[in-house]
């Protein structure tokens, strides 16, 4: 099992002045294998602080880095090739046949995307597309993609419980000062789906929160 921490657009301090501290509290050394970040650090003190979660990081540039991280890359986890990119140089931005070339274009089974604000995670042609919106909520490089939830724009970020081919995603949201959790499950194709029973822990521990299964987050 490989627990990855998928996160981004924290915008500081253009916009926001920190992470709130709910996700502070629940994102802490010893719990998570590796940190894919979808850019827009902005400051180096951040990505010192994903450096010290977990003994992995990944990072691409977003539009207001001014460090040298690539554009895209690509990551072995478990048994699934990911991909990472920011998106703000996707046009349409948001738009689900744009992240597909990307995604057919970078050979992966799980693309991670940022840029819009909108936490968005969806299957389609096999692949899963994950974007954990912005983590201060402080909105991306896009305007609010029209079929965007109101929840969608809150603070969030995603946990991905990779085993092997197999994912169960955790959204987590901050929405009126409460952590909400949302459960998802994708396999590879040609691999049984991920188990999604009811009940089962989410990999870190929320103050206060609540769980559920779902076949999507946001727009597909």
């Amino acid at each position: 099992m490989v627990l990855a921490l998928i996160i981004g657009d924290f915008n500081i301090p253009h916009r926001a002045v920190d992470v709130p501290a709910a996700f502070r509290k629940l994102l802490v050394p010893g719990k998570i294998h590796v940190v894919l970040c979808t850019g827009n650090l902005t400051m180096a003190d951040t990505a010192e602080w994903l450096r010290s979660i977990a003994p992995e990081a990944y990072f691409v540039k977003g539009e207001l880095d001014t460090v040298a991280h690539p554009l895209s890359r690509t990551i072995a986890i478990g048994d699934l090739r990911v991909g990472l990119v920011h998106g703000h140089a996707l046009v349409p931005i948001d738009d689900t046949e744009t992240l597909a070339i990307a995604a057919r274009q970078l050979d992966v089974d799980v693309l991670v995307t940022g840029a819009t604000g909108a936490v968005d995670c969806f299957e389609l042609e096999g692949k899963l597309f994950v974007n954990p919106g912005s983590v201060t909520g402080t909105g991306g490089t896009a305007a609010r993609p029209a079929t965007a939830a109101a929840d969608a724009m809150a603070p969030s970020f995603v946990l991905l419980d990779v085993q092997g081919a197999k994912v169960d995603v955790y959204v987590y949201q901050l929405v009126n000062g409460e952590v909400k959790i949302i459960k998802l499950g994708y396999a590879k194709p040609g691999v049984a789906a991920a188990d999604g029973a009811a009940g089962a822990a989410p990999p870190a521990d929320a103050a206060a929160g609540e769980g559920g299964a779902a076949a999507t987050v946001g727009a597909a």
